[in-house]
């Protein structure tokens, strides 16, 4: 253990990392190049650095467009180009700033703050751990009335019974208590300590932030993800990703994703096409002759869209059915899955990301079918979808199909009939009546007015009823290979907080003298790092126990001797 003799400070000799110079400073010889690097990862100076100026990256990176707007047609580079001109648009895509957060010199200003983080962190750990674990004493009166918080008292006790008093007393509160005889012989010398693990509190703090950013490196470069359009009733065939953990597509992965970073993609080998179509293509129909094992299937049941009566999304909700991989095989179990409630099998977590109108627009639309001939007039109630078969209308030889659904109808400037998005304002369907293979009638129904679109010399009046809207569900498909590390990450970011905010590293000391006989005198002296108030009154009720173990015989004055100086840092 590190002893040291003499007087102890009001706070610490905290540690920190060396600024300049490492191990060889105050050496004349010229520095190469990697110990003026290793210094350079030493300096707390560099870090602030390295965090300011990827901050002012960062929030480069979020005004400028990192991806082509909605509708805009070409390569992002072409943008840049237009809005901020010849000059400025190439420079900004010469520094990459049109792909910032994977630029290759990203990454590397991301490194490098690891790097510095590490290094600082270690060289303190060295003197945070010889400061946690030393016993330091105080050997003279002179030492005890140095400190913020001291008392002297006289009890009535042996120098032995009043140390092991005092020693029994503060380890009842918490402390770890050390003891030893004072180096002359004369004296019995103690030191007690409490929450001195608060010194680790900025330490895991700083490391907790290396251990996120290297497992989001790792979930970025390793993890899988998949984006995934579904119908109601339409299935997809998971395939087995099993690949992905093999070391050689990992090393075969992180290669190709630098080498993408430089701009210079090599030749990719069987396995990363494979990879690529697993990535790329629709899983409702993967290539045949894809050489992956499949894993299982997913069927979505039923897609649900709420919304607010303004019309924005509410909730998206599908339930799916998880089945065997073979087409002959059954359900396993159904889950429905919601926003930040994903279903997760086999390492695989399907997120409930999106919704679009399908292609049909419409599930169903109710008809009222109205015949107007005085003579033999019939009427229909049907129940048709958007784009099937064309269904008899009774016995007259006629029939009607659907083929158009809108929910917003609008026409243009041109009569072109727009599906404006948002809240359905104005349902209409069109349909067509065919008689002997030759149409008869045409044209558009709106819910909201039965009775616009009927003309006199129709042959039938078409009334629009209820209908239900037919949504494509979008999942999300992902694989978090380093979600345990980030998760680690922020368990250290709360320990490293907790230790540092909420736990007080606090120190006594203790010097009991013989005065002869059964009496003795105890010097006591305190130190609190954190909340000096509270640890005032913690120092006088220890004050008030010591004393209570036995009340000495009054001094010249009437009251126990006491020499005091209770004074705040």
């Amino acid at each position: 253990m590190e002893r040291a003799n003499g007087p102890e400070g009001s706070s610490p000799a905290r540690p920190h990392c060396r600024e300049k110079g490492g191990f060889l400073a105050g050496k004349k010889k010229k520095k190469g190049v990697l110990e003026r690097f290793w210094d350079t990862m030493e300096s707390m100076r560099f870090a602030v650095v390295l965090l300011v100026v990827l901050a002012v990256v960062s929030l480069v990176g979020v005004l400028l467009p990192q991806f082509p707007p909605d509708g805009f047609e070409g390569p992002l580079e072409t943008l840049f180009l237009q809005k901020y001109g010849p000059f400025f648009g190439g420079l900004f895509v010469f520094l990459g700033l049109d792909h910032l957060f994977t630029a290759w010199w990203y990454y590397l200003l991301l490194a490098l703050l690891c790097l510095n983080v590490t290094v600082c962190s270690l060289n303190r750990l060295k003197r945070i751990t010889a400061l946690v674990r030393r016993e330091h004493y105080l050997e003279t009166e002179q030492d005890y009335r140095d400190q913020a918080n001291n008392r002297s008292l006289r009890l009535d006790i042996a120098a032995e019974g009043a140390a092991g008093g005092v020693g029994s007393l503060l380890e009842q509160q918490g402390y770890r208590v050390f003891k030893r005889p004072h180096p002359s012989g004369e004296a019995l010398l103690l030191y007690a300590r409490k929450g001195a693990l608060s010194h680790f509190g900025p330490f895991l703090s700083h490391i907790s932030m290396v251990i996120i950013i290297l497992g989001a490196a790792v979930s970025y470069l390793l993890s899988f993800q998949h984006f995934q359009w579904m119908g109601a009733d339409e299935q997809i065939v998971v395939p087995d990703l099993g690949y992905m953990s093999s070391p050689g597509y990992q090393l075969e992965l992180v290669a190709g994703r630098i080498r993408e970073a430089f701009g210079s993609p090599g030749r990719p080998s069987g396995l990363m096409l494979a990879d690529s179509v697993v990535r790329n293509s629709d899983w409702r129909r993967l290539p045949a002759d894809l050489d992956l094992r499949r894993s299982f299937r997913v069927r979505l049941d039923r897609f649900e869209a709420q919304f607010t009566p303004q019309g924005k999304p509410k909730a998206y909700l599908s339930t799916v059915t998880v089945l065997g991989p073979g087409p002959e095989d059954g359900p396993l179990f159904s889950q429905l899955i919601k926003v930040n409630d994903p279903l997760i099998y086999q390492g695989m977590y399907f997120y409930q990301s999106s919704y679009a109108p399908s292609g049909r627009a419409a599930k169903w639309v109710e008809l009222t079918v109205a015949d107007k001939d005085s003579t033999h007039p019939e009427r229909y109630e049907l129940k048709l979808g958007i784009g099937r078969p064309a269904v008899p209308l009774g016995s007259s030889g006629d029939s009607i199909r659907l083929v158009r659904f809108t929910g917003n109808f609008r026409r243009n400037p041109q009569g072109e009939v727009l599906d404006l998005p948002g809240e359905d304002r104005n349902p209409a369907v069109q349909s067509v009546i065919t008689r002997g293979g030759e149409v008869i009638m045409q044209g558009w129904s709106f819910k909201n007015f039965p009775d616009f679109s009927h003309r006199r010399d129709d042959p039938y009046a078409v009334v629009m009823g209820d209908y239900e809207k037919g949504y494509l569900s979008g999942l999300t498909i992902r694989t978090h290979h380093s979600q345990g590390v980030i998760w680690a990450g922020f368990a250290l970011l709360v320990l490293g907080v907790m230790l540092s905010f909420y736990v007080n590293h606090r120190q006594l000391w203790a010097m009991v003298v013989p005065e002869g006989g059964a009496r003795s005198r105890v010097h006591l002296a305190g130190l609190s790092y954190k909340w000096k108030q509270p640890f005032l009154a913690e120092f006088k009720s220890y004050l008030e126990k010591i004393r209570a173990l036995s009340a000495g015989p009054p001094e010249a004055g009437g009251r126990p001797s006491e020499q005091t100086k209770t004074s705040e840092v």
